[in-house]
């Protein structure tokens, strides 16, 4: 494997940076790598943070005081350390600590800060990471961190070009000390690929983004409605993102994907990445008709089913969510798209791997596998 301590995949949204990703990771580590994917929107990201509140400990302090003992202990529980900032997850707090907590941490919340601030704690997070992994016998594998997260929301804010270039080449220098290497996904038309994103993801996803970005200068200084002025911010990421991997100086791989020729596309990736491609292990119809069926859990309220086809086995949950399953072995399965795994039981399946903010997918969570009775024959009259 080539010698790095930190993959990067960059591109748009929708370009394929998840899936690729979790080619890299599962490669890798049949190659005989340690690996740590940290999916985009990981619960616990070393860099990019959905959901958190960050506090410095003056802050921290401050607001815990004017807490009860027993809430108190719940939002320390809730907590953990970034560099000197304290960061609570607030989908945890939400659960658990009561109204009082959410209301001293509303200001906190990490995409409402102003964006000096939010810059200079972000430049803490990646140093805190280079710092924690440049001596680790590991590599991690990071999708939409170094490109995507930052300069989407420093579009939100309507930030001067040269700002953008300025501050994304202050993280490409304190990442210099894992010898990172860069693959960036692209569309030559990057306006048919967005329109795909918005026909597959539906208008209940672009109503949602529109509705939560609206105050966001970006959509909030233009005339330009919901829809189009979202499909205007894509283009300009697209193009922020370009210019960005042509001035990055790591080694690196462009791959202008819109022929959709993916087995083309893995073997680039791997090849790049110095790895020999270690075929899936093949499991039989028996083995998986024994892990297929319908999981439920009740506290999160969340079905799955497992559904085997044509020798593949499918996970649904959900709207739009279908997705291929690799197994490990033939009670252990990864996604395809992200590094929640799956390891199923007589009975049940429970959750491993790398937790994401959908709280579905919680380290742990345990789903009971229903069963189906067969229905009983009604005698014949006489």
């Amino acid at each position: 494997m080539i010698k790095t301590k930190c993959i990067c995949l960059e591109g748009i949204p929708g370009s394929g940076k998840s899936t690729t990703s979790g080619l890299v990771a599962l490669q890798a580590e049949r190659n005989g790598a340690n690996v740590t994917w940290f999916h985009e929107v990981a619960r616990w990201h070393p860099v990019n943070l959905f959901r958190k509140a960050a506090l410095s400990p003056e802050e921290f302090q401050g607001v815990c005081r004017g807490l009860s003992e027993h809430v108190r202990g719940r939002v320390e529980a809730a907590s953990t350390r970034r560099g000197t900032y304290h960061v609570v997850d607030l989908d945890v707090l939400r659960r658990s600590g009561g109204q009082d907590a959410r209301d001293a941490l509303e200001p906190y919340d990490v995409w409402t800060w102003p964006n000096e601030r939010d810059r200079a704690f972000a430049l803490e997070l990646w140093q805190a990471m280079v710092e924690e992994y440049r001596d680790k016998d590991e590599v991690i594998i990071l999708d939409a961190s170094l490109f995507q997260y930052p300069i989407y929301g420093m579009l939100w804010e309507q930030t001067p070009r040269d700002e953008i270039k300025a501050y994304v080449h202050q993280l490409l220098a304190i990442l210099e000390p894992l010898n990172p290497v860069l693959i960036h996904l692209y569309q030559a038309d990057s306006e048919q690929l967005i329109e795909k994103l918005l026909r597959i993801r539906g208008d209940a996803w672009v109503d949602h983004i529109v509705e939560r970005d609206r105050e966001r200068p970006y959509y909030k200084n233009s005339d330009v409605p919901g829809r189009e002025r979202m499909r205007q911010f894509h283009l300009e990421l697209r193009e922020r993102m370009q210019e960005m991997f042509e001035e990055t100086p790591f080694r690196k791989l462009g791959i202008e994907n819109s022929a959709g020729e993916f087995a083309r596309y893995d073997r680039q990736v791997l090849e790049f990445l110095e790895l020999e491609h270690i075929p899936d292990p093949v499991l039989s119809e028996d083995a998986l008709q024994r892990v297929a069926g319908t999981y439920t859990n009740d506290t999160v309220q969340k079905t799955i089913r497992l559904i085997p086809d044509n020798g593949t086995l499918y996970f649904e949950g959900g709207i739009n969510r279908r997705v291929r399953l690799i197994p490990k072995d033939e009670s252990t399965f990864t996604f395809q798209d992200s590094p929640v795994v799956l390891h199923v039981g007589e009975d049940a399946l429970t959750l491993g791997g790398v937790e994401l903010i959908d709280t579905w997918t919680e380290s742990g969570l345990v789903y009971q596998k229903q069963v189906t009775h067969p229905r009983k024959k009604t005698p014949p009259h006489r």
